[in-house]
């Protein structure tokens, strides 16, 4: 059997340094379901 891999290069560009992320908490709704999925 022989496997191949690929390098992949991924990149993206720099935020600018005054850019403000949001601090808002997120609410991941699917988790709960998913990991229930991959328990059974």
């Amino acid at each position: 059997m022989t496997t191949r891999t690929r390098n992949y290069r991924i990149t993206w560009e720099k935020l600018p340094d005054d850019y403000k992320l949001p601090d808002d908490p997120v609410d991941n709704i699917n988790q709960p379901a998913l990991a229930a999925a991959l328990k059974d």
